[in-house]
C-alpha cells in the first residue's frame, strides 16, 4: 500500500507499506554486525578477509516461523578473473 503525508509548508512524505495477513508468520531482518577483527578492523567485509556475521531475525507476524531458511546475497557481481 503506497502512504502519503502532508502538511502545510512542509515536503510531501510518501512509502509503500508492506501489509501482511493476520494469519501468518513474518519474518525480518532486526540487525546485524561485521567483526573483521581479524582482517584490518575497518568493519567492512573487504576482499580475502575472513569476518564473523552476526544476524538477528524477528517474527512479526501472528504465528509461530518454522524451518527458517536466510539467504546472504549480494547486489554487487563479483569479479574473480585477474
Amino acid at each position: 500500500m503506497k502512504i502519503t503525508v502532508t502538511m502545510q509548508d512542509h515536503y510531501r512524505y510518501e512509502n509503500n507499506v508492506d501489509v501482511i495477513s493476520a494469519d501468518v508468520a513474518y519474518v525480518v531482518e532486526e540487525s546485524f554486525s561485521i567483526n573483521d577483527e581479524s582482517g584490518n578492523g575497518n568493519g567492512l567485509v573487504d576482499y580475502g578477509e575472513s569476518v564473523l556475521l552476526s544476524l538477528s531475525m524477528q517474527n512479526i507476524g501472528n504465528v509461530d516461523a518454522t524451518n527458517v531458511t536466510a539467504t546472504l546475497s549480494s547486489f554487487k557481481s563479483l569479479d574473480y578473473n585477474y
